[in-house]
């Protein structure tokens, strides 16, 4: 039977993998996304006939690229949540590797029952995961993200891409504002609720309550002050 140091490093490798599979769903989400809008724009073959075409008869069909991205975008930042969730877990395991007194190692109960704790905690509105763990006003913490000065510029260029992509499909939806001009602007409407919305979740993601240290806070408080179920 294993012991407790083997059944943590068994955890962490668990987890390793997971956070690589998420990251490689990820990918596959985004390649989904730019895909989508690259063949629709070959399908048209460019030609201001087809555009006439299409206009008239299926005005409709230049939302679907946008519904195809729109999805694939708000579930990879939904993902990248997760990935800060378990990374910020991942850091407690290192301790727990690393410890060599057996009061750090009875914190230890497992994945599962941490994830339990955790969902539990988060129902009843008891975890406090601290929004900014920097010294860094809100506005300061916007200009680096966008402006690639912060950690995880891997989010960034995410975002960028999803942004362009989902521009891209609010052009081509430009058609629909002869035949149907209110559906066209309320595709707009919602464009820049999502970049603002998904902009806020980068900021929380390098900087806020997403983030890796923001999760491993929470987690070291959860397991290390608040011990009962």
């Amino acid at each position: 039977m294993a012991n407790q140091p083997d059944l943590v490093r068994m955890e962490w490798e668990s987890l390793r993998k997971e956070v690589e599979f998420l990251k490689g769903c990820q990918l596959q989400y985004f390649l989904l996304s730019v895909t989508s809008v690259v063949a629709f724009i070959g399908l048209l073959r460019l030609g201001p006939s087809d555009f006439a075409t299409l206009e008239n008869t299926y005005p409709w069909i230049f939302l679907v690229p946008l519904m195809i991205v729109v999805p694939c975008w708000l579930i990879y930042f939904d993902k990248a949540k997760s990935i800060g969730r378990i990374v910020g877990y991942i850091m407690i395991l290192e301790e727990f590797m690393l410890a060599d007194d057996n009061e750090t190692r009875s914190k230890f109960v497992g994945w599962e029952r941490s994830l339990a704790k955790f969902r539990k905690a988060f129902v009843a509105n008891t975890l406090r995961r601290k929004d900014n763990l920097y010294p860094l006003t809100r506005i300061e913490q916007f200009w680096r993200v966008l402006t690639l000065r912060s950690t995880n510029k891997y989010w960034t260029y995410h975002f960028y891409a999803f942004g362009s992509a989902s521009a891209i499909c609010v052009l081509l939806s430009s058609y629909l504002r002869i035949n149907t001009p209110i559906v066209f602007w309320l595709v707009v409407a919602a464009y820049l609720f999502l970049l603002g919305y998904t902009l806020e979740q980068l900021r929380r993601l390098v900087f806020g309550r997403n983030s890796y240290v923001a999760h491993e806070d929470a987690w070291r408080r959860m397991l290390f002050e608040n011990t009962g179920e």
